[in-house]
């Protein structure tokens, strides 16, 4: 496997771009990414000296495949605010990538190390003649050298300031590469998405937003993951997650498309066509002869919303489901006049609404120009027709499967409570009913959200932020990995991840390398694939670190905003099952064991100024019997003086 080494650079990331001092935050800095090697460098005169520190360069300190049989090698990146773990980790991945010509914006002299096949390379912006190297490295080639690594970078953190389409945002699309962080999945979900919905036809509708696609991609990466991983006994238990699956009908959105029919409408029709069109005769609506003011109109699209509403709300629950995709549908192609107004409209609803039932057969036949020469384009005509048939089919599937979950009743009929379903609900017990939760999933992620993101699977109960994140990291690193490009099949990982403790509890903390080693593990089980990884991660947790060896540990340290970024050494023995409250001092760099506020108020209580202060009160507080000893001991002495 291609393993990286060491990474130095020159110059990165001007102190000015931070509004600080001259220099910069990276400096004839140097990092060794594996524990297997050592190395050092020297930059003198403009010439960069690479040298190992044992005669052969091994570390022989450093156990092989010590943490597991799939991880080759790890690297944890921890330190103070502002170090640039992050910079760090995102740079190496731009380097990394082989199908990334350029090193990240900025970053003009650079040097990056691995060792592939017995031996050692350098990728470097430096000329041949500015390098020292020991006899037995070789200079990288260009471009892309083989297909037999692939880098992946995850991250949760949304970051608005980087939330654009920039060189970091789309590096997903490039070869050899996976960017599965939020960020860049906001920007590439809206692509695929749209592209996933294409025909020889017909577009989706091009009126959907970044977050509308991201949201329907988020919700298919984690579907398809939970129907493939649903025998993995072991991974709902690691994982927590809980047995019970719901599917259930958007209902916002089923109220967002009456608005936009209402407003369509509103544009499109007479007021005579609009009263006769949504059933408002014999009301104050009718006396009326033309649209009302903007004052009154707000009346006027409440009345009209609510008879929609109450419409739908009698809907018997497949018929809901029925309705729902077709409402779905209309706002995704009402904008490219395949659709008559004049008939898209309650009356037409209610007119085929018979003993309870919405007969859709008859009810279609009407919703479409007969005359392909009103559409403006007309090949989208039969199209249209055609995807709502096949829509609606596969949603007669997805019924005649969970036909019988619903989980109440009141004949045959929904009811709703604050705008929320309420007892509308399919639940699937994956205990007793796996293989029709396979089979509704499939449907509905392969054949029904391109086109109608109407239905919601979730879990039957919300989950914590620590269980939807593991879960958001494993479904979309399994998406990533089955999605690797043509050619790029490769069983080699190079995998960063930033900050992975967000959202987990101290104790998930503490579980984190064990539980993330067993989620590599069951991926490449379902996937068929011996995969081997070299992972790359940052952390703010001291949870985490006890897991890991000292070598497999860079302590990133800078001392104020003036100042650069340095590699420090870890003071303690060793890091590996070190006590974690040492860890909290010596790893991270905190300045003291208590919280700023203690201090304010210590200090308020040992000054003789603060008279309104009550001294007995913060006294009687303290909780650790030191410091709270050696307060007493100092009001003693100052009341005896």
């Amino acid at each position: 496997m291609k393993k990286y080494l060491y990474f130095w650079i020159e110059k990165y990331r001007n102190l000015d771009d931070f509004g600080e001092s001259k220099g910069y935050l990276f400096e004839n800095f140097g990092v060794n990414l594996s524990s297997q090697y050592i190395l050092h460098h020297e930059w003198k005169s403009e010439k960069l000296k690479i040298f190992f520190d044992s005669e052969n360069g091994w570390n022989k300190s450093q156990l092989e495949y010590f943490y597991s049989d799939n991880i080759v090698d790890i690297k944890a990146f921890v330190g103070n605010n502002g170090c640039g773990k992050t910079t760090l980790l995102t740079s190496l991945f731009q380097l990394v990538a082989e199908g990334i010509s350029d090193p990240p914006s900025g970053m003009k002299k650079y040097a990056l190390i691995y060792a592939e096949n017995d031996k050692f390379y350098i990728k470097t912006s430096l000329e041949k003649n500015k390098l020292d190297l020991p006899s037995n490295f070789e200079i990288a080639p260009e471009g892309i050298s083989s297909k037999s690594n692939y880098a992946i970078y995850y991250s949760t953190a949304f970051d608005d300031q980087e939330y654009k389409i920039d060189y970091m945002s789309i590096v997903g699309n490039i070869a050899g590469t996976s960017n599965i962080s939020t960020n860049a999945l906001l920007i590439n979900d809206e692509e695929t998405f749209k592209n996933e919905s294409l025909s020889n036809e017909g577009d989706y509708p091009d009126q959907l937003d970044a977050l509308h696609c991201y949201y329907c991609m988020e919700q298919q990466r984690r579907t398809e993951f939970l129907r493939d991983f649903i025998d993995v006994e072991e991974f709902w238990f690691d994982f927590n997650l809980p047995k019970k699956i719901q599917l259930t009908v958007i209902y916002e959105n089923v109220q967002n498309a009456f608005y936009e029919l209402f407003h369509q409408q509103f544009e499109a029709l007479a007021y005579n066509e609009f009263i006769n069109a949504n059933n408002l005769e014999n009301t104050k609506w009718e006396k009326m002869t033309s649209y009302p003011t903007n004052g009154v109109l707000d009346d006027l699209k409440k009345d009209t919303i609510k008879k929609y509403t109450l419409f739908y709300d009698n809907l018997k629950w497949t018929d809901q489901f029925r309705f729902a995709s077709m409402m779905n549908f209309y706002r995704g192609w009402k904008d490219k006049d395949v659709i008559d107004l004049k008939m898209f409209n309650l009356k037409t609803f209610n007119g085929h609404f018979i003993n309870g039932k919405l007969e859709f057969d008859s009810f279609l036949k009407e919703l479409f120009y007969v005359d392909n020469d009103q559409s403006e384009v007309p090949f989208l005509l039969d199209h249209c027709r055609n995807l709502l048939a096949e829509t609606l089919e596969t949603i007669d599937s997805i019924l005649s499967i969970v036909d019988g979950f619903i989980e109440k009743q009141h004949k045959g009929f929904a009811t709703y409570k604050n705008g929320f379903m309420d007892n509308a609900k399919v639940y699937f017990d994956l205990n007793k009913h796996k293989n029709e939760f396979v089979e509704a999933v499939y449907l509905y992620t392969k054949k029904i959200q391109k086109t109608s993101p109407f239905l919601f699977f979730g879990f039957g109960r919300a989950l914590s932020s620590g269980e939807s994140s593991m879960l958001k990291l494993y479904s979309r690193l399994y998406d990533a990995l089955k999605k690797q490009q043509d050619g790029w099949n490769s069983e080699e990982i190079h995998f960063f991840l930033d900050e992975v403790d967000l959202y987990l509890h101290p104790e998930w903390q503490r579980q984190w390398l064990q539980r993330f080693i067993d989620g590599l593990k069951y991926i490449g089980k379902a996937l068929g694939r011996n995969l081997k990884f070299q992972v790359f991660v940052t952390t703010h947790s001291p949870f985490m670190l006890t897991d890991f060896l000292t070598d497999n540990v860079v302590l990133l340290k800078r001392e104020s905003p003036l100042t650069k970024t340095v590699v420090e050494k870890y003071q303690g023995e060793n890091i590996f099952g070190a006590n974690i409250y040492s860890l909290i001092q010596s790893g991270f760099f905190l300045e003291n064991s208590v919280g700023c506020l203690f201090e304010s108020k210590i200090r308020n209580l040992l000054s003789q100024e603060k008279k309104d202060l009550d001294k007995d009160l913060v006294y009687s507080q303290i909780g650790d019997p030191i410091i709270k000893g050696l307060v007493r001991d100092s009001i003693s002495w100052r009341n005896k003086k």
